[in-house]
């Protein structure tokens, strides 16, 4: 009911969508601004949405997308090379086989774990096909 309002409800705050701000929220850029579709947009869709592909607004930032143990999906931002972890291509997904002593994981703190699934990078889901998602893989990490 809210959000056919047009209305955004945190964490039991209600405010507008646009113009609220916390008074430690930095101006966000236009990079940071997430649109998000009103109720009406869904209920009124005749079909399930299409793959959406979504543009990085940042060449020099790779968001990967990790599967935990769980299934849960964990993005990681990653601003350089090396990234600090290994993988191996085996008959599933791309899965986390190491941490490097030397990278962005170490160097930043990042969560990263031995066994974790590589989902996706930059939004983009990689292949099923392991050979296809190593380099799809490679491909999406260039700019880093």
């Amino acid at each position: 009911q809210a959000l056919k309002r047009g209305r955004i409800i945190f964490a039991g705050v209600s405010g507008l969508a646009m113009g609220n701000q916390a008074c430690c929220a930095k101006p966000a850029d236009e990079k940071d601004i997430v649109k998000i579709p009103t109720q009406d947009a869904f209920d009124n869709q005749e079909e399930e949405p299409k793959d959406v592909v979504k543009v990085v607004t940042d060449p020099t930032v790779c968001t990967i997308t990790f599967l935990d143990e769980t299934g849960t999906e964990i993005e990681l931002k990653f601003a350089k090379k090396p990234l600090g972890f290994k993988y191996v291509s085996g008959k599933g997904p791309l899965k986390v086989s190491g941490i490097l002593d030397e990278g962005c994981v170490k160097e930043t703190g990042l969560p990263v774990k031995v066994g974790w699934a590589i989902k996706a990078v930059n939004g983009n889901i990689l292949s099923a096909e392991p050979q296809k998602a190593s380099e799809e893989f490679l491909e999406a990490i260039k700019g880093v």
